[in-house]
């Protein structure tokens, strides 16, 4: 079984990029480098995360000093710096742990392709907020790993999960499932490359919705939503 190289790149010490690594770390999926964004679109999407996180994750910091992971800090994920690094490691994979969008002279570098959690069930949900969005459109929870390509989370689907919404669910807990979820997806899409047999569908580009960041009005609405579901369990 080929041993798997690849980057993982994160918002700064984002909640997902740190359950990715923790869970890949505990099946020896070692990443060969972070590289990790400091902005403040990072800062303001990973407060978001951290306000529904009430289990402790270990840092990054915390991580990759345990396991001797080399961490590269740059000013945008997009950057001249990023390019240099990712050519410099030459990885087989890139694997998102929540990032802004990644342009194609970034995600093309990696020699097998760059892999995603997007906390939403595509092709349905796509774009910013997934969990609020699908509550406000009926539609189901969950985490999808796919494929980057020039869309905004239109590649090809490697795989999926449903989260069932429980009748004590809060949005923030639903966030923090997708977080756990999520990591298991990516987990098992790493094991099944270095098995070499990962697989994945094309998405259907004529079905679904790509979602902006929503307003607190619509943060409150999808809340109010989810108070309405419980009273129906």
């Amino acid at each position: 079984m080929t041993k798997v190289k690849y980057i993982l790149k994160l918002f700064h010490e984002h909640p997902t990029g740190r359950q990715i690594l923790n869970t890949c770390l505990t099946h020896n999926l070692i990443p060969t480098a972070i590289i990790q964004e400091t902005s403040s679109l990072g800062e303001k999407k990973k407060q978001f995360y951290e306000t529904a996180i009430k289990q402790p994750l270990p840092t990054i910091k915390e991580l990759s000093e345990k396991y001797h992971i080399p961490v590269f800090t740059v000013d945008n994920s997009n950057d001249d710096k990023s390019q240099q690094l990712i050519k410099v490691i030459d990885p087989d994979l890139i694997v998102l742990g929540n990032t802004r969008i990644i342009k194609p002279h970034i995600f093309n570098m990696a020699k097998h392709g760059c892999l995603n959690v997007h906390p939403g069930m595509l092709p349905w949900i796509k774009g910013s907020y997934p969990v609020v969005w699908a509550l406000l459109k009926d539609v189901p929870i969950g985490c999808t790993v796919h494929y980057i390509n020039e869309g905004i989370d239109t590649g090809a689907i490697i795989s999926q999960q449903i989260i069932p919404i429980a009748p004590q669910d809060t949005l923030e807990s639903l966030i923090e499932k997708t977080v756990h979820v999520g990591a298991t997806l990516m987990k098992n899409a790493l094991i099944s490359y270095q098995k070499g047999d990962l697989k994945s569908v094309p998405q259907s580009q004529e079905k679904g919705h790509c979602f902006s960041i929503p307003c607190d009005i619509t943060i409150s609405q999808a809340k109010q939503k989810l108070a309405e579901l419980a009273t129906c369990h």
